[in-house]
């Protein structure tokens, strides 16, 4: 299934006694497995999460606080990245250890994008009329608005949906480029040296020379995430990050709600413009695009905004009222001044497209997995039922000893 030209897996070599992986077969696949599950015991040893590979079952696989499980990376190990997975598999588990729930990360990115929505307006009144809608209000105006249609990226949707799924996403990533930078400081340092080589490749083959070129110096959302990571991590020294937020220190020592109400604070215009910018580039596929619908049948609905609103926070929630009260504290005190969106050109950012490529994100979360046939991890399955004795016996009354070793398959597991 996966048949690489090449296997990076330099460090894992060396775990199984510099025995060279030179293809990506079940028992290599089992070896990384049985590494990840050794690294979780170390890691997340009061935890009971699962290590597994995404399979036609799990289609949507991806890691998961809320849920305590893993998903190993394929798409890496297509790649022959097996050092890379290695690394991803550590991250990930120290984001379970120490990390924001998905259904808090949510809320918190919702509530904020509420606040900014709420001081974006659009003109919808007839030629020469000076009527203005919020953009909160154009967005919260779809009452079929729901939690599991935001975050479930199997649902095919449009309009809204598809506008708030977007933006939560971006603020999410954001957050994700400081949470990195905290939990990445307490990998230990034999583990530390996955996720060095991984960042070392990725800043040479990618980040550097986009960044050198001047094709990151536009403050958009995704370029601030990626120039605040390698800044934090030593690779450059960015003047704006060192201003706005380069406390490293700061952010190692901090728990994820200062970290998130800091980077709401410091970045809250940068924010506002990436859903100026996201509303004004999805118009086209918006129900609700701009000259494009009858505004007034908003007003008429009989769900008001902040019931849509509410009622998003509570799916988020799901039945624990704290999530609500942590987001609406992660957002307090952050105010906008209201201004109107404009008609001018929407910049390409370059950290946009580097999150959207396959070869170039960290977290495996936004990549679509390939998947593993049931075959396939029955194969791998099998290895867990092969015991190895190793011994050392006389055979006869010399004194030289004879080294061996007894491969027993228990079939009946």
């Amino acid at each position: 299934m996966f048949n690489p030209s090449f296997i990076d897996a330099e460090f894992m070599e060396r775990w199984l006694g510099g025995n060279k992986i030179d293809s990506m077969s079940s028992k290599t696949l089992f070896d990384i497995q049985t590494l990840i599950t050794h690294y979780r015991d170390i890691l997340v040893s009061d935890k009971n999460v699962k290590v597994e590979f995404p399979t036609e079952a799990n289609e949507g696989a991806k890691a998961s606080v809320d849920e305590s499980i893993v998903y190993i990376p394929t798409n890496l190990l297509a790649e022959g990245r097996v050092d890379d997975t290695i690394a991803c598999m550590i991250h990930e588990l120290h984001h379970i250890k120490l990390s924001d729930s998905e259904r808090q990360i949510w809320a918190s990115c919702f509530s904020m994008i509420c606040k900014c929505m709420d001081s974006l307006f659009v003109p919808t009144g007839d030629d020469g009329d000076e009527e203005w809608t919020s953009l909160y209000d154009i967005i919260m105006g779809d009452n079929k608005l729901t939690f599991s249609k935001l975050y479930d990226e199997k649902m095919e949707v449009t309009g809204s949906v598809l506008f708030l799924r977007k933006v939560c996403n971006d603020l999410a990533f954001l957050l994700n480029a400081v949470e990195d930078v905290r939990i990445d400081s307490m990998t230990p340092p034999n583990l530390a040296k996955y996720g060095n080589k991984m960042d070392k490749r990725i800043f040479e083959e990618s980040f550097s020379p986009k960044y050198e070129g001047g094709e990151m110096d536009e403050e958009t959302l995704h370029n601030v995430a990626f120039r605040l990571l390698f800044h934090h991590k030593g690779f450059i020294e960015d003047d704006y990050i060192k201003d706005k937020f380069g406390d490293t220190e700061k952010i190692i020592g901090s728990t994820p709600a200062e970290n998130n109400k800091e980077t709401f604070s410091v970045f809250k215009e940068v924010i506002r413009k990436h859903i100026e910018w996201s509303f004004k580039n999805l118009e086209e596929t918006l129900s609700t695009a701009m000259g494009g619908v009858d505004f007034m049948d908003m007003y008429m609905s009989e769900k008001s905004k902040k019931d849509t609103e509410s009622d998003l926070m509570k799916e988020m929630e799901g039945g624990n009222e704290t999530i609500g009260a942590r987001a609406s504290s992660d957002t307090k005190g952050i105010d906008f001044e209201d201004r109107e969106i404009t008609d001018g050109e929407v910049p390409v950012s370059i950290g946009e497209v580097l999150a959207k490529n396959d070869n170039e994100v960290k977290s495996k979360d936004r990549l679509k997995p390939t998947l593993i046939p049931a075959t396939m991890i029955a194969d791998i399955e099998s290895f867990k039922n092969i015991k190895i004795h190793h011994t050392k016996e006389n055979f006869d009354s010399s004194a030289y000893a004879v080294d061996y070793s007894t491969v027993v398959f228990d079939a009946t597991i």
